[in-house]
């Protein structure tokens, strides 16, 4: 374990005894006077700012924690979720049951509008209760589950997360699916490797926009191993985009002395990355694609024909795109298998126009 120091661009070792960290169950848990660390393979340990020590009262491996009505809620990835005593981390004898069957282990939980929201693979479990004597749990949500506890994040009043079927959001109501402009690219993730995910929830420090951003595994040519993609969901916007070979084991946002927000990640080689700062991915040029939202006119039971589509554009100086048409909710693309060169000028005030030729007297529903 290493502390980093930002201003001086160095870092020291905090602990060398670690073995076999699994860096992307990789978690860590504000809880009053101590950050709580746990991994899944190791004993739990806290940081007081200072030193690292051993948590005691448990010899449980937790792989995920939850500080909740003062008490701290921890995981194994069984059919139980385990809580210590009132402020006091070093003293463990409680656990609730939360899931049906031990097929379906607890995978993520996360505090939110007052309650703890507990996730299995396959359902949403909520506790709720002002004490140990007072919780109770009831299931929310048949619908979905997640896959990792890291992909739950908190944006504005809404949850987001990440399940094998793709994002989903909530306002504490039922789960609802996000990311339908992305479904082409989230069926290329891979599911050996998905529980790797990662998000993090970062505001840029000059515009004030907020992103949640989830680092996955996608498979290009053969299985991909490690989080190689970065979906981003712009909250401001209400649209997606994504990043090819980011790094991202681990991510998270952090502030220097004067407040302003960084964006950190790390990688499987042990590299700590500063990312949405500067004009070069590492010195080289940095591609970059776009993915609008769902067009339906606010009539999706309605089939529709579209003969023209203006892209708007701005640029500085010239460039070439290429552009390509979803149509039919993801299941067919226009041109196939291939995509519309476009040359756009530096003036940007003229709109560029690819007309959907390909379609002819066709008629799909338009994404």
């Amino acid at each position: 374990a290493y502390l980093y120091d930002y201003i001086n661009k160095n870092e020291s070792v905090l602990l060398d005894t670690l073995t076999n960290v699994n860096e992307y169950m990789f978690n860590c848990t504000d809880y009053y006077d101590n950050i709580v660390i746990t991994d899944g393979e190791n004993s739990p340990i806290k940081f007081n700012g200072t030193v690292l020590s051993p948590i005691g009262g448990t010899s449980n491996k937790f792989q995920f924690t939850e500080e909740y009505q003062n008490y701290l809620f921890a995981s194994i990835v069984d059919r139980f979720v385990y809580f210590s005593d009132l402020y006091n981390i070093d003293a463990w004898n409680d656990s609730i049951v939360v899931s049906k069957s031990k097929f379906d282990p607890v995978k993520a939980m996360k505090k939110f509008n007052g309650a703890l929201w507990v996730w299995t693979e396959r359902e949403i479990y909520i506790i709720e209760g002002e004490s140990r004597s007072a919780f109770v749990k009831y299931l929310h949500s048949s619908v979905c589950g997640t896959v990792a506890h890291a992909t739950i994040k908190v944006v504005r009043d809404k949850l987001i997360w990440l399940d094998n079927d793709g994002f989903w959001s909530s306002d504490g109501g039922q789960p609802t699916r996000i990311g339908f402009g992305i479904a082409p690219l989230q069926i290329k993730i891979d599911k050996d490797a998905i529980s790797k995910s990662w998000a993090v929830v970062y505001t840029e420090p000059e515009l004030g926009y907020t992103k949640y951003m989830c680092f996955v595994p996608v498979a290009k040519s053969g299985e991909s191993t490690i989080n190689n993609y970065c979906f981003v969901y712009h909250w401001d916007f209400d649209c997606w985009t994504f990043n090819d070979n980011y790094p991202g084991a681990v991510a998270t946002e952090a502030e220097d002395t004067y407040g302003n927000k960084l964006l950190f990640s790390g990688d499987e080689n042990g590299w700590l990355w500063q990312l949405d700062t500067g004009e070069t991915d590492d010195g080289n040029i940095i591609p970059g694609a776009y993915i609008s939202r769902t067009f339906d006119f606010k009539k999706p039971e309605l089939i529709k024909t579209v003969n023209w589509i203006y892209l708007w554009y701005r640029t500085n100086a010239s460039k070439t795109i290429k552009m390509q048409i979803s149509i039919d909710l993801g299941n067919r693309v226009f041109p196939v298998s291939s995509y519309k060169t476009l040359s756009l000028t530096g003036s940007g005030e003229v709109p560029g126009i690819y007309e959907l030729e390909a379609l002819g007297d066709e008629r799909h529903y338009l994404r």
